[in-house]
């Protein structure tokens, strides 16, 4: 392995930097790697607070279809060690069909959105969303997910299936580690400093009651003995 040249940033280089070198360093943004540490490209997944995060439900009424929201994500490259992180957009609801169920058998399709790149294989150069269509089985398994792509959502297929409804839906979603996930941090920091103060808080009023009990204690032994006694005792100290 080798430096790739030039570092992002430089001014003067007077050279280009390729697609996948643009894709790696920003990758280099985001936490968490997709499979191996060797492989130069972050594990991506769906941001966390833009658009409707690329939920998947049911059409309103139900149907062989769902519906997808609009969101934003990052694809990690699958087709080369060095192909970084694609990012995709959907800026409005898509509907996608679901293909029909088979008559005998369940099946486990899965919602994807993946990245074609003519550059590593094939004639296309987009982005897109699409069910994959698992095997009708007894014991059926979701489908492999085809390369550059993150799974979104399982869809389970019962046989002779007419609709699919929210109840069939099962979110596959993985989110970028974003603002949501530091505000997560920082309420969990709140709520550990709020526990921290009751406790102090706590032993700052025992540690004040055991100080006035001291000086009870301190004053009693101060007073004369006679003080002490019960009055009818006292009376016969007196005789």
């Amino acid at each position: 392995m080798a430096m790739t040249n030039p570092p992002l940033g430089l001014q003067n280089a007077g050279a280009t930097h390729t697609a996948a070198q643009l894709r790696t360093y920003l990758a280099s943004l985001q936490a968490g790697n997709y499979s191996t540490a060797t492989f130069l490209r972050a594990r991506g997944g769906v941001h966390p607070t833009l658009g409707g995060e690329f939920a998947i439900t049911q059409t309103g009424s139900p149907s062989m279809g769902v519906l997808v929201e609009s969101g934003v994500a990052s694809v990690p490259g699958t087709e080369g060690g060095t192909q970084g992180n694609y990012f995709v957009c959907n800026d409005a609801q898509v509907t996608l069909s679901v293909t029909a169920a088979h008559a005998t058998l369940p099946r486990i399709d899965i919602v994807v959105v993946n990245v074609r790149d003519s550059f590593y294989s094939g004639a296309s150069n987009d982005s897109q969303l699409q069910v994959v269509a698992g095997t009708p089985a007894s014991s059926p398994v979701a489908p492999t997910a085809p390369f550059n792509s993150i799974t979104l959502a399982q869809i389970a297929v019962a046989a002779a299936a007419t609709s699919i409804t929210n109840a069939n839906i099962t979110d596959q979603r993985f989110y970028i580690p974003c603002r949501r996930v530091h505000e997560h941090e920082r309420s969990l920091h709140v709520s550990e400093l709020v526990l921290r103060l009751d406790a102090a808080l706590i032993l700052a009023a025992f540690i004040a009651a055991v100080g006035a009990a001291l000086d009870r204690f301190q004053l009693l032994l101060q007073l004369p003995l006679r003080n002490l006694l019960h009055p009818r005792a006292q009376r016969r100290v007196d005789a």
